[in-house]
């Protein structure tokens, strides 16, 4: 028999595949049962595993946070000539699904599946006009309708204050927990930048090469990141480093070439990003976090403004090296300001008294 195979979403071949309750799809099975759980959705937006809220007779997943019992997941039919599924029994959290990205946290302790939902919505990067819209950037909680709280209502809890940026995952995506009995929620963010930096200080009679950054511990009252901008030697003693606070764009150091920039934020990342985006118009001062074909996590900063070209590059290739990118991208000209070094925190919060 002849094998064949599908690629993404794509129905099976009739020849020799049916449409029937199995297809191929990822599953999961639960240790130490015969229970078989398949992904929820079979869409490339794709919800499983960390986007699922696990409960105890029920999972929600999908962009819909789509209700699902365990021992009967979906039932499948055919739309316009491909398989999708029809979650079981059909309910869902919300509407109108989520503005952003989110991850779940359920962990009730209960029987029943009634609380509200602690969700921790997110975007990579965090651009400025998403805080718009209700549940953007903000822990949450969703109702799930088997209690007294509505189907569909949203308790809105506390601002994650991420900027998406962070090369970390759990802080770049604001991985977080509710504690069992829904009173507390925990989860990652950089806090706007606002804890400093994870460079390290600056050591004497010290060979720094370009783009080499540094977070001064002494003299340095607004906790600025500073970056090398000509290389060189460091002074030869600890006594002679610079006075970071007289320094207000760039400060040389030791007797040789050796010349520190200063950064704009006190770590090494402007206060919001955006993603880039194929004839898109960027305004002065835009700064821009590619999440693919970005392997070292750079961000990207326009002091001009324009209009992105029509294919976004590979930026791998397109400006991997720190400062001005060899040629433009449309007619922006972009500068590789190297990746986010703000220093992760944890934000806790009471949900009970926070919303």
């Amino acid at each position: 028999m002849a094998i064949e195979t599908t690629t993404g979403n794509a129905p099976p071949n009739a020849t020799y595949w049916a449409l029937a309750d199995v297809y191929c799809y990822t599953y999961t099975w639960q240790v130490n049962s015969l229970n078989i759980n398949v992904s929820t959705q079979t869409s490339a937006a794709s919800h499983t595993s960390g986007h699922q809220a696990q409960g105890y007779t029920s999972y929600w997943g999908d962009t819909n946070q789509y209700q699902h019992l365990f021992s009967q997941p979906m039932t499948y039919q055919d739309v316009s000539g491909v398989i999708d599924e029809v979650p079981y029994p059909g309910t869902q959290l919300l509407p109108n699904g989520f503005p952003s990205d989110h991850h779940d946290s359920y962990r009730d302790s209960g029987t029943t599946d009634a609380p509200p939902i602690p969700d921790f919505a997110t975007q990579v990067p965090t651009m400025e006009t998403g805080y718009t819209q209700a549940g953007y950037g903000e822990v949450v909680g969703e109702c799930t309708g088997l209690g007294t709280c509505p189907l569909g209502t949203m308790y809105r809890f506390a601002h994650e204050y991420n900027t998406g940026d962070s090369a970390n995952f759990a802080t770049q995506n604001n991985i977080g927990n509710a504690s069992q009995d829904g009173q507390w929620a925990l989860w990652g963010t950089d806090v706007m930048g606002t804890r400093g930096s994870i460079s390290p200080d600056w050591v004497a009679n010290t060979a720094y090469s370009v783009e080499t950054f540094m977070y001064p511990t002494v003299n340095n009252s607004n906790k600025y990141d500073w970056v090398v901008s000509t290389a060189g030697t460091s002074a030869s003693t600890s006594g002679a480093e610079p006075n970071w606070n007289s320094c207000t764009t760039t400060c040389a150091d030791g007797t040789g070439t050796l010349v520190w920039t200063r950064q704009p934020a006190s770590c090494n990342q402007l206060r919001a990003g955006f993603a880039p985006a194929a004839g898109t118009m960027f305004a002065a001062g835009s700064s821009m976090y590619p999440v693919t074909n970005n392997t070292a996590n750079n961000i990207y900063y326009t002091s001009a403004g324009g209009t992105s070209g029509s294919s976004v590059p590979d930026w791998n290739t397109f400006c991997p090296a720190f400062g001005a990118c060899p040629t433009q991208d449309g007619t922006v000209q972009w500068y590789n300001k190297g990746a986010n070094d703000c220093r992760s925190d944890v934000i806790l919060v009471d949900l009970l008294s926070a919303h």
